[in-house]
């Protein structure tokens, strides 16, 4: 007999960020949820069911406060001096030089000029390739001449967009929305990289002024995954180049392109405590995973094998216990994971610090109804 498929696909991560950008088809949204509970058992609950805060002289029970959510980010590796990059190489074509000869017929004939310039571009990140909401990137470019020549390559523009994915799926069936921010456009530009006498394979950077003051915009959220929806984003960096001399500039232009694959953070740091208390957990979580290495057996007088090992026995696997106790492994155990303050923040404070700015579409507000409907006296 044929079974119906399971679609559900549970995965274990940190809450995603408030998302409203593609209302009616993918949404994530947050809400204080309040219940008074009457003791008498007659009395239904106190409950509202609607967005609307009634005024001082009404009772001001709410059942749903939205609010926009940015979660902490995940903890970042130490710094170091490795760089993520994206290279791409141009080789610009030969420019021809028009000369008049003297004759019968006037004709022309065309020459070519000297080499022209092979370059190659880098976009560099630090590894790993993480940018911060609300804050500037910090990218580096570099532009590197291949070749001996007297040319000089020129940015005729400049542009920086940060290309953001949002997956979604719903049974068999994925989509994926683009958006799209620019962080810095400029056109018309005359800028030289080096000069006439920069040498070969030397690389020249360019002026990081030009977007070091120009943070994320405030609706880029955080890179995400849960089960049916995720958020992803690559950084486009496009270089419009031209190479010649003063007053002498060839009519090739190139518009170069780089991609490289970026996550983006929150910008909301966990405490340090927390960071350490979860880094103590992992490593306690791996090392009584790891398998143990095999006692090694040595002969005795009497004929029969000894351990060397002077520890405790290993129990058989027919009588090994599971870290709950109960003999079944933690999914099939009955008793309820911990709670967070019971995991974590039992002895940590609150987060404490400066927070991004962040913005969504705020959610339409429902219509005002009584406040009378029955619920459970959970929260």
């Amino acid at each position: 007999m044929a079974m119906g498929q399971d679609f559900n696909r549970h995965i274990k991560r940190p809450l995603p960020p408030t998302l409203s950008v593609f209302p009616g088809e993918a949404e994530i949204r947050y809400y204080l949820k309040v219940t008074a509970q009457r003791a008498a058992f007659y009395k239904e609950n106190y409950r509202t069911v609607s967005y609307h805060i009634s005024d001082a002289a009404k009772l001001t029970l709410l059942k749903e406060v939205s609010f926009k959510f940015l979660p902490l980010e995940p903890p970042r590796a130490a710094p170091n001096r490795r760089e993520s990059y994206a290279r791409r190489q141009h080789q610009f074509a030969p420019a021809l030089l028009a000369k008049q000869t003297t004759g019968m017929f006037g004709k022309t004939s065309l020459s070519p000029s000297g080499p022209p310039p092979t370059i190659s571009i880098d976009g560099r990140l630090p590894d790993p390739a993480i940018v911060t909401c609300d804050k500037p990137l910090p990218l580096r470019i570099l532009v590197r001449k291949l070749n001996d020549t007297n040319e000089i390559v020129y940015v005729k523009t400049f542009q920086i967009i940060l290309i953001g994915y949002t997956k979604i799926k719903a049974h068999e069936l994925d989509r994926i929305e683009k958006s799209s921010w620019v962080i810095f456009s400029a056109a018309n530009m005359q800028t030289p990289i080096g000069n006439a006498n920069t040498p070969a394979n030397k690389d020249v950077e360019l002026d990081s002024k030009m977007w070091s003051s120009r943070p994320l915009p405030n609706t880029v959220s955080p890179t995400f995954e849960t089960c049916n929806i995720s958020r992803y984003y690559e950084l486009e960096i496009s270089l419009g180049l031209q190479y010649g001399t003063p007053g002498n500039m060839k009519p090739e232009l190139t518009i170069q392109p780089l991609r490289m694959p970026v996550r983006v953070y929150s910008g909301n740091k966990p405490p340090e405590a927390l960071v350490n208390e979860a880094r103590r957990r992992n490593e306690t979580a791996q090392s009584a995973s790891a398998p143990r290495k095999p006692a090694q057996v040595r002969p005795t007088s009497t004929g029969i094998p000894a351990s060397q090992s002077s520890g405790p026995p290993v129990a058989s696997a027919q009588n090994a216990q599971f870290p709950d106790g109960s003999g079944l492994p933690p999914e099939f155990s009955d008793e309820p994971p911990p709670s967070y303050e019971d995991a974590m923040a039992e002895d940590l404070a609150p987060a404490d610090g400066p927070r991004s700015e962040y913005e969504q579409m705020s959610a339409p507000s429902g219509p005002a109804t009584s406040i009378g409907e029955k619920g459970s006296g959970d929260v």
